[in-house]
C-alpha cells in the first residue's frame, strides 16, 4: 500500500497459489481441498491478483484476476473447521453500533454509490474496472474415504 499526500494511492495484493491440503480426513480420495487449475509451468500468473489505484484527479482503476480452481467440500473437514471456530461459549454481545440491518446496509451502500457518481459528474474522472475471473469447480462428496460414495460436481464454467 502506498498513499501520497495528494490523495492518490496504490494498493496490490497477490497470491501465487490456491493450494490447500486436507490434513483432517485420513485416506481421503480428495487430498487437496483447494487447487488452482493452471499450468504449473506458468510462474508469471498469480492465482489471485487484486490491484487498485487512485490518481490525485480522482481517476480510479481496479484490476482483479483469479484463475479457475477446484475446491472440495469434505464433510469431515467442514466439521473440523466448524469445531475449531466454535464461538458458542462466548457471552460477549455485539455493540449496538455494529448491529446492521440489511435494508440499512443496502441504503447506505446505494447512497455511497450515488455520492461517488454525483462527485464524478461534477469533475471529469475516469473509472476503469478490469476483471478476469475464471469459474470454479465445486466437488461435494457424501464421504471422502469411500470410493462408491455419491458425489456432486458443479462446474460453474
Amino acid at each position: 500500500f502506498k498513499a501520497n499526500a495528494d490523495g492518490s494511492y496504490n494498493f496490490a495484493l497477490s497470491m501465487l497459489s490456491l493450494e490447500a491440503s486436507d490434513r483432517v480426513t485420513k485416506n481421503s480420495f480428495y487430498p487437496m481441498v483447494c487447487r488452482g487449475l493452471q499450468d504449473v509451468n506458468n510462474t508469471k500468473k498469480h492465482a489471485v491478483h487484486f490491484e487498485t489505484n487512485k490518481s490525485s484527479k480522482g481517476d480510479q482503476e481496479v484490476k482483479f484476476t483469479m484463475i479457475a480452481f477446484e475446491t472440495v467440500a469434505s464433510p469431515l473437514l467442514i466439521q473440523a473447521v466448524k469445531n475449531f471456530f466454535d464461538f458458542s461459549s462466548l457471552t460477549a454481545t455485539i455493540p449496538p453500533i455494529l448491529e446492521v440491518n440489511a435494508d440499512d446496509l443496502s441504503d447506505t451502500l446505494t447512497d455511497a454509490i450515488m455520492d461517488a457518481w454525483n462527485g464524478k459528474n461534477k469533475q471529469k474522472q475516469k473509472w476503469t474496472l478490469d476483471m478476469d475471473v475464471k469459474a470454479p469447480i465445486l466437488i461435494v462428496p457424501e464421504n471422502c474415504t469411500k470410493s462408491d460414495a455419491l458425489t456432486i460436481i458443479c462446474n460453474f464454467g
